[in-house]
C-alpha cells in the first residue's frame, strides 16, 4: 500500500465520477498534468457539445400593432421603469398598460409614440417564458 496525501475528486451532483491519488512524493505538475488529461479528453469534449442552451434572448416574431389595438388606445408614452423605459398605453375604455421597450429603441421618456410606426416583438429563451417588447 502505497502513502497518499493528495486526492483530488471530480464531483457531479455529489456523486463521485473520477478520483485520483497521489502519493505525497509526486510533484504537483505532474498531479495537474494527469487531470489536465482527464479534463481535454472527457470534460472539454462534452462542454463543447452545440446543444447548450442559448444564454440571449432571440426574436420569434416582429409586428406591427393591428388595427384594432390602435384603436383601443388613447395615448402611448415612454416611461421611465425599473429595468429600463417602457411604453405605457391609456387605454380608451379606461385603464393602462406598460411594455417594456426594447433594448436598441433610442427613444426618450415622456416622448409620445406614433403606435403605426411602432412593432410588437416576441423574444424567446429554453428556460422562460417568451416575453414582449415594443420597438420604435
Amino acid at each position: 500500500m502505497v502513502a497518499t496525501n493528495n486526492i483530488v475528486v471530480y464531483r457531479v451532483n455529489g456523486i463521485i465520477k473520477k478520483e485520483w491519488k497521489f502519493p505525497f512524493w509526486v510533484h504537483e505538475n505532474i498531479m495537474y498534468h494527469d487531470i489536465d488529461q482527464f479534463y481535454k479528453k472527457e470534460l472539454l469534449r462534452k462542454a463543447l457539445q452545440p446543444n447548450i442552451p442559448s444564454v440571449n434572448w432571440k426574436v420569434i416574431e416582429e409586428r406591427p400593432f393591428d388595427a384594432e389595438e390602435i384603436d383601443a388606445v388613447s395615448q402611448a408614452i415612454v416611461v421611465a421603469s425599473q429595468y429600463g423605459n417602457s411604453v405605457r398605453f391609456i387605454m380608451k375604455a379606461g385603464g393602462e398598460t406598460y411594455i417594456p421597450l426594447d433594448k436598441n429603441s433610442n427613444i426618450a421618456v415622456g416622448e409620445v409614440i406614433d403606435m403605426r410606426q411602432a412593432k410588437l416583438l416576441t423574444l424567446e429563451k429554453e428556460g422562460e417564458s417568451n416575453i414582449v417588447r415594443v420597438k420604435i
